[in-house]
């Protein structure tokens, strides 16, 4: 019996962030047919929502590589950064003036150059994630490293160009398991679409796991059967289950 379907943002969208229009079609169908639909990212939720225009309301979204939960007009999970932690980002804002730092509230993402770093002590909402975009936006982080878990953060997604923190009991592992509890899903029952490697712990949690062909070994140890198209994958298996009845 499928009740969930998890699929990694990547394999929804081009280089320029548009939803391929036959996936978004697909996704409608699967919520139409009683099947919920989570979309894994690392992207905020306030990024996703132009991308997933006219399903923002019948999809759910694990965000900020699990630090927040949204979906169906409900915020249902935010990890908190320490605001004693933000002083640190304060200093690092100052020095990199090449940087830019964004902070992913629950009411939008507020973006914050090197000349106004002070601003970061002047938020008062909750702050989920942390994003540097820089050059080099490791070097910008070779202070504040070793105390990372001193303040319960974690870096959650790296590359050259963008570092992301987050708190450090929040990951798409645990995000994806609040979904399963939330709504009652069992790991039997979820089927698990991905490319990104960060989303390998996931394949412990899922009944079923389907990979990219091309993807990275860490997914590909772990998968079920491996795929050149994962969207026709996904059109294959809601017609395989609505054509059995087992929504």
């Amino acid at each position: 019996m499928l009740k969930l379907v998890v699929i990694d943002e990547e394999i929804l969208i081009d280089k320029n962030l548009k939803l391929n229009p036959v996936a978004k079609e697909i996704l409608k169908q699967y919520t139409e047919n009683g099947i919920k639909v989570a979309v894994v990212t690392h992207r905020s939720f306030y990024e996703v929502k132009n991308t997933f225009s006219g399903l923002i309301n019948l999809l759910l979204f694990i965000c900020d590589d699990g630090a927040a939960v949204f979906g169906e007009n409900t915020v249902y999970y935010m990890g908190v950064i320490d605001r004693r932690a933000l002083s640190a980002f304060i200093k690092i804002a100052e020095c990199e003036k090449d940087m830019d730092m964004y902070l992913s509230l629950k009411a939008g993402v507020v973006k914050v150059k090197g000349e106004n770093a002070k601003k970061l002590s002047e938020i008062t909402e909750e702050v989920s994630k942390i994003s540097l975009y820089s050059k080099n936006s490791g070097a910008a982080l070779l202070n504040i490293t070793p105390n990372l878990h001193k303040n319960n953060l974690r870096i959650s997604y790296y590359d050259e160009s963008v570092t992301e923190i987050t708190d450090i009991n929040s990951s798409r592992e645990e995000a994806l398991k609040l979904i399963e509890r939330r709504f009652g899903i069992f790991n039997n029952e979820t089927m698990c679409f991905l490319k990104n490697e960060h989303s390998a712990p996931l394949c412990n949690y899922t009944g079923a796991v389907i990979t990219d062909v091309n993807g990275p070994l860490a997914l590909k140890e772990k998968s079920n059967k491996e795929s050149k198209d994962l969207i026709k994958e996904l059109a294959v298996f809601l017609k395989h289950y609505v054509n059995k009845g087992q929504n």
